[in-house]
């Protein structure tokens, strides 16, 4: 049943009631005396009205509750897809930026920059853990640099490098990176799909 029904039910149930309460205080009326009977009438009156009245304001309460809800869910149901869509679109630039690993002269010179990168906070010796597919790659790296590294294998790395000397570290993992820019690009991707 929809909101137009049900208000209309409503109304109609209570104008019957209005209605018989109107003819019980007629049948007092004509009992009673002429100055009586113009006393009643008005009586009546006032409650249809005062009835009336109800019926409105109930409707009007249900109307406004229906429209929230109905409001309150497009908005959840716009949101959900939104995520849905920011999500899928997430997942596809991840795996793009991973694709680099397969692209193994263009990973070369990314690994290089991010080896440089924990040179320039660690210093010239530190620790290196790598995927071991990229255990060769990392020691051409330290050869070609003249760098003094330990190297280990971590088979949670998918691409990228995880360095460390005492207490300072570097987390400069592709999965690293992805999930301290992941906000930004986020935002980027949403200014994009929704402007």
């Amino acid at each position: 049943m929809n909101l137009e029904e049900r208000v209309k039910l409503l109304r109609e149930e209570i104008l019957k009631e209005a209605e018989l309460e109107r003819r019980k205080l007629w049948d007092e009326f004509e009992k009673r005396k002429e100055d009586d009977w113009e006393k009643s009438r008005l009586k009546a009156e006032k409650e249809a009205i005062k009835m009336l009245e109800e019926v409105q304001i109930k409707a009007k309460d249900l109307v406004s509750k229906e429209v929230a809800n109905a409001m309150f869910n497009a908005r959840r149901i716009i949101l959900e897809e939104r995520d849905a869509i920011l999500q899928e679109a997430l997942e596809r630039a991840k795996e793009e930026i991973f694709k680099i690993v397969e692209k193994r002269s263009e990973y070369r010179e990314r690994l290089k920059r991010l080896l440089e990168e924990c040179v320039e906070y660690l210093g010239g010796s530190f620790h290196v853990a790598v995927n071991p597919n990229d255990m060769e790659l990392i020691r051409d790296l330290i050869s070609e640099m003249k760098l003094n590294l330990t190297v280990q294998p971590d088979y949670k790395i998918i691409g990228g490098l995880k360095a460390w000397e005492g207490k300072r570290a570097i987390d400069n993992t592709l999965e690293g990176r992805w999930e301290r820019k992941k906000r930004e690009i986020q935002m980027e991707v949403l200014k994009e799909l929704f402007e």
